[in-house]
């Protein structure tokens, strides 16, 4: 049921030097024609001023390599991680945005901060003139002055109770009195502050206080307006510090496995077309919409020059669970021949020969290759499926179908993307890259999954088709 014979190429994983064209010496171009500068690269590449072919490949000296423009990249296996891509829009940091209301109802008299603002913590927002406010300025008043009058009746008592001019029940009246008075006092200045005022000894009874900025940053709401009455429960601006921003996006649930919580992402707007910048996830949410059936995500970005505004749109690629380690090239080292992708690659006795190799993802500038395997097909019924305590988070399944058995490996990205396939299939498709171990001579192989499909649906179709096997009894 294999839909193409896996076999490999002419080239390995133990590739170790490859030759790499400056800038526009040996760019692929992606099925069309070749530029001319590729044209030349590769005929001075065929027969070079001072080169010379052996068997085994082209010879070039170290001189002859710096004067084509070649240059040696090592090789090595490393994480090749996927991107996703979604579109969001840019949202104030929630957690550096102040609302600000005043705490009783007031007449706006004064407004002194407009839309987009640049403030400081403390600066006046507007002014308000508070008949409530009043009324406790008063009361703080009245309650001064009577703290006053206990005060000196107590000192006069404690006086004439020295003397024995009174007696002491007096004294104890006086005393009373005063602590009486000195609550009320504290009360009445409690009540002013919880009003917004203040209780400063020099500030007579008014009625007006100002509504200031808690934090510093950006005006981006206001609705204050000279002559409406402001109250508590609408707050008449929004203060945000955009130093940080967030980017909100929705996540369909193929896309969720492949995102996790501080995963690199890069930003772009239209309003900088040729800018990217950096960021980090720092929330998905643990359920989906059941109406749109996406999943929110956060992505906080830096924005120290304030360049990213509130409510643009964004384009957001985020580095999805880092794959299996594979080879990594830059992109421009691949060469189209035809239908197949070829590098040059350096062997011992420094002789340059073509390889051919398979492209895989590509991201940042960097592409995967394959070059000791092909893209295959393969379904059979899952007869073995296990994940070893040692295999950190890798699933090993084995099919069977009439022509033997296939061992599959899940990595872990894979296997949460797509887990009830993986765990629920007893017929399973798999698209992935045939891999042999050349270290046994090709005996160990295996099939790296890159897809996976139940097809259990299918099993009745087979059995009534007459299909011998015991699988199906």
């Amino acid at each position: 049921m294999k839909n193409s014979k896996p076999h490999g190429s002419s080239a390995s994983l133990v590739l170790t030097t490859l030759a790499l064209a400056l800038a526009g010496a040996l760019t692929a171009c992606g099925g069309g024609e070749k530029s001319a500068e590729a044209k030349s690269a590769e005929k001075a590449a065929s027969a070079p001023e001072g080169g010379h072919k052996e068997e085994g490949g082209l010879k070039l000296s170290a001189e002859e390599a710096q004067r084509a423009g070649i240059k040696l990249e090592k090789l090595a296996e490393q994480g090749f991680a996927d991107t996703v891509t979604v579109t969001a829009t840019i949202r104030p940091n929630q957690d550096r945005v102040a609302r600000v209301a005043p705490r009783v109802e007031g007449r706006i008299v004064q407004v002194t901060a407009k839309l987009g603002d640049t403030v400081k913590a403390g600066q006046v927002l507007a002014v308000l003139d508070s008949l409530a406010l009043g009324e406790a300025q008063s009361a703080l008043e009245r309650a001064r002055s009577a703290q006053r009058v206990a005060q000196a009746d107590y000192a006069r008592a404690e006086s004439l109770a020295k003397d024995e001019i009174i007696p002491q029940r007096e004294l104890l009246r006086a005393k009373s009195s005063l602590e009486t008075a000195n609550a009320d006092l504290h009360a009445a200045e409690d009540k002013l502050r919880l009003l917004g005022g203040t209780a400063s000894h020099t500030e007579r009874a008014a009625s007006t206080f100002a509504l200031t900025a808690p934090l510093g940053g950006t005006v981006v709401q206001k609705k204050a307006t000279i002559g409406e009455l402001g109250s508590p429960a609408e707050p008449l601006f929004s203060v945000a510090d955009l130093s940080t921003v967030w980017i909100e996006a929705d996540l369909t649930e193929d896309k969720l496995a492949r995102v996790k919580v501080g995963a690199a992402a890069t930003v772009t707007v239209n309003a900088y077309p040729n800018e990217r910048f950096a960021g980090r996830v720092t929330y998905v949410a643990s359920m989906l919409d059941k109406d749109s059936r996406t999943t929110p995500a956060r992505i906080e970005v830096p924005n120290k020059d304030g360049r990213l505004k509130p409510e643009m749109f964004a384009k957001v690629e985020l580095s999805s669970s880092e794959g299996p380690k594979a080879i990594v090239i830059p992109t421009m080292a691949v060469l189209n021949d035809g239908d197949q992708s070829i590098v040059l690659v350096v062997n011992e006795d420094h002789s340059f020969q073509s390889a051919k190799v398979d492209v895989g993802p590509e991201l940042g500038g960097k592409v995967q290759v394959r070059p000791d395997g092909r893209l295959v097909r393969a379904c059979g019924i899952v007869t073995v499926r296990q994940q070893p305590g040692t295999a950190k988070g890798v699933v090993f399944v084995t099919l069977e179908d009439e022509t033997g058995t296939v061992n599959v490996i899940v990595w872990k990205a894979l296997r949460e993307r797509f887990r009830r396939d993986l765990l629920h299939a007893r017929l399973l498709a798999v698209h992935g890259t045939w891999q042999r171990d050349e270290a046994t001579g090709g005996q160990v192989r295996h099939l790296i999954a890159g897809y996976l499909k139940d097809l259990t649906p299918l099993l009745g179709r087979l059995a009534d088709a007459g299909m011998g096997s015991r699988d199906f009894r």
